[in-house]
């Protein structure tokens, strides 16, 4: 998902100025579409993804209506618009379908000086009648980030260029809109587009290139547990991805994805059990192997491990979800786990989408922090951080080298002190209140 999101993103908040530029000049040119398909449009590319540009040239055959229907580069900008919408706002696709052009105002600035970006649309509640009368529609609005906005933009300009200036903005007049139920092939058609002509243009192809899906076709529903996933667990990646899934998380917060109603605090909830599950089932497997865990919250994630079956019953799953021991979060960016006590935590604690307080993952101070503890491979990660100073400082200017090997020496510092309080699982106790090894 992760590249798929990306080409998307960039395909409505960067490539899109090209993209609409180069039709407008290919229906002011004299072009003809046949003898000149792969011709390039006398439009200049001027975007870049990742330092280069985003493609080779943008041709006659991209930008022409074949049949009346919109032209193949822009229609793949609309599949763009629609991945980023059920990605970027917790909308369900059926709520995206009733958006209309105008829906997303200018941005909100709030006291604190940020921008809101808002949805306005309309969600359908109560159950159809007897007679098949359809629900009753209530207004909503989605609070999103700048790239939902983006997306709902360039829908409304890609209407404008097909003849449609109101209405829907998925409902145009190219004899070919993308429905709910077609949006797959659309989508199908994006991943060989972007993998066939984009991808191979980029410096870090395999990282670009965006992979078959494991668990098979996509759908537009998938994206909002998507969301869900990466809003617990992006923190598990680079820090500014971090910074922009926590944003994303306060947004979505903020609107009626929300809300109770909306579903989707339902889902951040699936998915932040999954990852503490996952943290105390691969915790549990490494101690089994005779791992470690330093720290002041060593013992507490024993014990946790402890707790937790080999074999989870449905109904132990529900009842272990719930217990606190389990409030267990890895935090690669600090190289420690969060075993989360909100009564001790130095972190400024969020209170996120469900209502729940947890962990500012990108405010731990695993060193000072009494939540904290680290495995013994993230020790070992430590160790090797402070190699790289040192060896790096041989190489700078004294000033800076002097910073880097005061860094390092922080670092072996902390190391020590964590390894004072290692503890096996042998060594620990069932109740929570460990030796050490």
């Amino acid at each position: 998902m992760g590249p798929l999101i990306e080409w998307a993103v960039s395909m409505v908040s960067v490539f899109a100025d090209d993209i609409l530029t180069a039709h407008q000049s290919y229906l002011n040119s004299t072009l003809g579409p046949k003898r000149d398909k792969n011709r390039a449009v006398g439009s200049p590319v001027t975007a870049k993804f990742h330092g280069r540009p985003w493609i080779d040239q943008i041709t006659v055959f991209d930008v022409h209506s074949h049949f009346g229907r919109m032209p193949p580069l822009l229609n793949r900008l609309r599949t763009a618009a629609v991945i980023v919408l059920a990605y970027a706002t917790g909308a369900r696709p059926e709520e995206i379908w009733e958006w209309k052009h105008g829906c997303a105002p200018e941005p909100m600035l709030t006291e604190q000086g940020n921008l809101i970006h808002l949805i306005h649309g309309t969600v359908r509640k109560g159950v159809a009648s007897v007679e098949g009368k359809p629900r009753k529609s209530v207004s909503a609005t989605w609070a999103t980030i700048k790239a939902g906005a983006d997306a709902v933009h360039v829908l409304e300009c890609l209407g404008k260029a097909m003849g449609t200036t109101g209405g829907p903005l998925l409902v145009g007049g190219d004899g070919n809109p993308i429905t709910i139920s077609t949006a797959s092939n659309s989508i199908k058609d994006f991943v060989r587009f972007i993998n066939g002509r984009l991808a191979p243009l980029t410096e870090k192809q395999d990282g670009f290139f965006i992979p078959e899906d494991p668990d098979g076709p996509l759908y537009l529903g998938r994206f909002r547990r998507t969301l869900a996933w990466f809003i617990r667990n992006q923190p598990n990646g680079y820090i500014t991805e971090a910074v922009q899934y926590q944003h994303v998380s306060l947004r979505v917060g903020e609107g009626y994805a929300g809300t109770k109603e909306s579903g989707m605090p339902d889902l951040l909830l699936e998915a932040d059990w999954e990852h503490r599950r996952s943290v105390v089932e691969n915790l549990r497997h490494d101690l089994q192997d005779g791992g470690g865990i330093s720290g002041p919250a060593a013992n507490r994630a024993i014990a946790a491990t402890l707790l937790l079956p080999p074999h989870l019953t449905p109904a132990e799953e529900r009842r272990l979800r719930k217990r606190k021991e389990f409030a267990i979060y890895d935090n690669p960016t600090a190289l420690a786990l969060c075993v989360f006590d909100e009564e001790m935590a130095l972190c400024e604690k969020i209170r996120r989408v469900g209502g729940d307080r947890g962990p500012n993952l990108l405010d731990c101070r695993p060193d000072e922090c009494p939540n904290c503890a680290r495995t013994d491979a993230q020790v070992q990660a430590q160790r090797c951080k402070a190699g790289r100073l040192r060896a790096n400082a041989v190489l700078l200017p004294t000033p800076i080298a002097r910073s880097m090997i005061a860094k390092a020496e922080q670092l072996e510092a902390a190391d020590a002190k964590f390894l004072a309080t290692r503890a096996t699982i042998a060594k620990a106790p069932t109740d929570g209140e460990g030796t050490r090894s």
